[in-house]
C-alpha cells in the first residue's frame, strides 16, 4: 500500500502544460505576429508599458502575479519587437555551462525588461545569452522584429529561422522536436495544412484555423493577439469568436497613458466563457489542485485500510475514486478536453478517462450485493452519491 500511496503523490506533482500557438507572417503589407492564448483563466487583460529612458511597450496576458499585475504572455514595443511565450517541456541538463550564468529572478520583470531594451532579434539573443535560462524549463519563447528577423529562445538553444515562408510553433522546443512530432498537436497541424493549401493566407484566418473551440465546459482560445510591427498596432480577439475585433493604435493608446484594460470589457459577452466561469474546478483556486491531490490520496488509504469492513466492491471504488482525484489535480486537460481523453505520449489516459463509470458500476454492484451493512458501508456510499454529482457537474462521464 505504501508504493500505491508514494506513486500517487509523485503523479499528484507531475503536471503537463498544454496551451497556445503563434506564427509569423512576412506579406507585401508588413509582418504580422500572431498568437493564440489557450489558458483556463478568466483575467485576460491588455497593459501599456512606458518606462521613463525605455521602450514603450503594450502587453497582453491573464496569469495574474500579485499586485494586480499579470505575467506577460505576448507583446510589442515601439520599435516593432514582438514576442510571444508558449508551454512547452525541456528536461534539465545538470552541469551545463549556463548554470554558471545570473539566474533569472522574476520571469515576468525579464521578459518586461527584454522589450524595454531590445529593438532587433540580434539584440535579445545578445540578451539572452548573458543568462542561466532555466526559469523557462515549461516555455518557449518567440521573438520577431520589424524586418521579420525569428528568433526562438529555449532554456539552452538560440535558433534564428532564416526562411521567409510562414513559421509556426506551439507547445514544443523547435531544436529536438522533428516535424513529425510536431504534426501531433492539433493546433499546429491545423495551421501548417491551411498554409498548405493557402500560402498567402490572411493572418485571422490562420489565427482561426489555430484556435480551439471545445463544448464540455466552454473551453477554447482565450485571447488572440494580432501584432503588425509596421503599422504599429495589435488586433485583439476575445475567446475564440472571430466575427468581434477591437483594434488598438498603440501609438495613440501611448499617448492617452492609459495602463491596463480587461479584455472581457472591451467585448460583447461570449456564452462560452460564461460556461467556463461557472464551473470552476480546483486548478482555478490557490493550492487547489494539493488540496484534492492531499483528499485523492486519503481516500485511498481509507479504503485500502478498510477493505473488510466496506466490502471489495466499495473499497476498490473509493481507491480508484482517490487514484482519479489524483491524476485530476495532476493534469487539469482533464477537465476540459473531449473524452475519452487521447493523450499525444499516454495512451494509457483514454482508459482513464472511463473511470467514473468504473467507480459507479463498483459503488452500484456493492449497494444492490448488500456487501457490508455497516457505518463504514454507509460512509462509502455517501461518498458514492457525492463523487457522481461531482463527475456529473464536471462533464467526466465519457458518452
Amino acid at each position: 500500500m505504501s508504493r500505491l500511496l508514494l506513486l500517487l503523490t509523485l503523479l499528484a506533482f507531475a503536471t503537463t502544460a498544454w496551451s497556445c500557438s503563434a506564427f509569423r507572417l512576412i506579406a507585401v503589407d508588413g509582418v504580422v505576429v500572431g498568437c493564440n492564448e489557450d489558458a483556463w483563466r478568466l483575467t485576460p487583460h491588455v497593459w501599456l508599458d512606458q518606462e521613463p529612458g525605455a521602450n514603450r511597450a503594450c502587453f497582453t496576458g491573464s496569469r495574474a502575479i500579485g499586485d494586480g499585475q499579470y505575467a506577460p504572455q505576448s507583446g510589442m514595443n515601439d520599435r516593432g519587437l514582438v514576442f510571444t511565450r508558449l508551454a512547452s517541456h525541456t528536461v534539465e541538463r545538470p552541469g551545463h555551462p549556463s548554470h554558471e550564468l545570473p539566474g533569472i529572478p522574476d520571469d515576468a520583470a525579464f521578459l518586461t525588461e527584454v522589450l524595454r531594451r531590445c529593438a532587433t532579434v540580434a539584440e535579445v539573443e545578445d540578451f539572452m545569452r548573458g543568462f542561466d535560462r532555466r526559469k523557462f524549463l515549461g516555455d518557449v519563447l518567440m521573438y520577431v522584429d520589424a524586418a521579420g528577423g525569428t528568433l526562438v529562445v529555449e532554456p539552452y538553444a538560440l535558433e534564428r529561422p532564416e526562411d521567409e515562408s510562414p513559421y509556426l510553433i506551439s507547445n514544443f522546443c523547435p531544436s529536438d522536436t522533428p516535424e513529425a512530432d510536431r504534426l501531433r498537436l492539433g493546433r499546429y497541424r491545423k495551421g501548417r495544412e491551411r498554409v498548405q493549401a493557402e500560402p498567402d493566407v490572411a493572418p485571422m484566418v490562420l489565427a482561426e484555423a489555430m484556435s480551439v473551440d471545445r463544448n464540455r465546459l466552454g473551453d477554447g482560445t482565450l485571447l488572440t493577439s494580432l501584432w503588425r510591427p509596421d503599422a504599429m498596432e495589435v488586433t485583439l480577439v476575445f475567446y475564440h469568436d472571430f466575427s468581434e475585433a477591437v483594434t488598438l493604435d498603440l501609438e495613440a493608446e501611448w499617448t492617452a497613458g492609459w495602463k491596463q484594460r480587461k479584455v472581457e470589457g472591451m467585448f460583447s459577452e461570449r456564452a462560452g466563457f460564461e460556461r467556463l466561469r461557472w464551473h470552476p474546478t480546483p486548478h482555478r483556486f490557490e493550492r487547489g489542485r494539493e488540496w484534492m491531490a492531499g483528499l485523492g490520496i486519503a481516500l485511498a488509504a481509507f479504503a485500502l485500510g478498510w477493505v473488510r469492513r466496506l466490502g471489495w466492491a466499495h473499497a476498490v471504488a473509493l481507491a480508484w475514486t482517490g487514484a482519479y482525484a489524483v491524476l485530476l489535480a495532476a493534469h487539469q486537460p482533464l477537465f476540459y478536453f473531449d473524452l475519452p481523453y487521447e493523450h499525444p505520449e499516454w495512451p494509457w489516459m483514454a482508459w482513464a478517462s472511463w473511470s467514473p463509470w468504473g467507480i459507479v458500476a463498483l459503488h452500484a454492484w456493492g449497494w444492490f450485493s448488500g456487501q457490508n451493512r455497516n457505518r463504514l458501508a454507509t460512509t462509502a456510499r455517501a461518498l458514492a452519491v457525492l463523487s457522481a454529482v461531482a463527475f456529473g457537474y464536471w462533464k467526466l462521464f465519457p458518452f
